[in-house]
């Protein structure tokens, strides 16, 4: 057999390092498509900026405003909220809930939408970080802002239906079909309840005798897998007293709730 030429040897070395150059182009190629359809981003739901097929989860939030606040509890209610609102993960859902003068009226929350991210961390190739971040400001964090400021300036109430609101909240937006994942309930209240179906300030917070009562049963809403902390407000001495905080511990576990915290709001 004769020997190659060096000329053949230099093509057959090219011709080798030029398959081997598409081969690996080929599987960078494979590999960025891969990547890309992984890591490119949900669609959105324009109406209310949850992910197309349903929230990842959801923090309810029901602020009692029947008392009115005094200016520390306007700061810290919005601080508090705030908070809530940097530790909802991205693709959550935000329901507020105002219970004020007529909570036959207030049925719905005032605020639902999801926390659509604000752009950090976001890849610039499959993404605008820019354009998440005014899309988070205009159309999620300033509404919710303004919302507050709205909700914060009204006199007291003349009753204080906290557990009518709390079923309600629990029947809109505690069991959404179209929520998967945590659920958590938020309650900033002084929890003193004054509807004909309780009123703890005449009353001594008895939940035995209560539990007893047809208006208990007809109030009574499941709580299960749901997390729940109070933000509570200290507007009467009652509810400092162990047996009032102990009232409603003993509701929410009537009610099956996951858990029950309670942190006082300053103020």
């Amino acid at each position: 057999m004769p020997r190659q030429s060096k000329v053949a040897k230099k093509n057959a070395r090219f011709n080798l390092v030029k398959t081997g150059f598409f081969i690996l182009m080929n599987l960078g190629i494979l590999v960025g498509v891969f990547w890309w359809f992984n890591n490119k981003p949900q669609g959105v739901n324009a109406h209310n900026l949850c992910p197309v097929d349903g929230a990842k989860g959801q923090y309810a939030i029901l602020i009692d405003r029947t008392e009115a606040f005094n200016e520390a509890q306007k700061i810290s209610l919005k601080n508090a909220v705030n908070e809530l609102v940097k530790k909802l993960p991205e693709g959550h859902l935000l329901s507020v809930y105002i219970l004020g003068d007529d909570f036959k009226k207030e049925t719905q929350a005032l605020f639902s939408l999801c926390n659509p991210g604000d752009g950090k961390g976001k890849s610039i190739w499959v993404e605008n970080p820019q354009l998440l971040a005014q899309a988070y400001r205009d159309k999620f964090y300033t509404p919710l802002q303004n919302l507050l400021s709205q909700q914060l300036n009204f006199e007291s109430a003349k009753e204080s239906p906290i557990l009518e609101m709390l079923q309600l909240v629990n029947l809109n937006s505690l069991h959404d079909p179209n929520v998967k994942g945590e659920q958590k309930l938020y309650v900033i209240s002084d929890l003193m309840q004054n509807s004909k179906s309780l009123d703890l300030y005449k009353n001594k917070p008895d939940f035995l005798s209560f539990e007893s009562n047809y208006l208990f049963k007809k109030l009574w809403v499941d709580f299960s897998s749901i997390d729940v902390q109070v933000y509570l407000l200290n507007n009467h001495p009652k509810n400092l007293n162990s047996n009032f905080v102990n009232f409603w511990k003993a509701y929410f576990e009537s009610t099956k709730a996951e858990s029950f915290q309670v942190l006082a709001l300053p103020g």
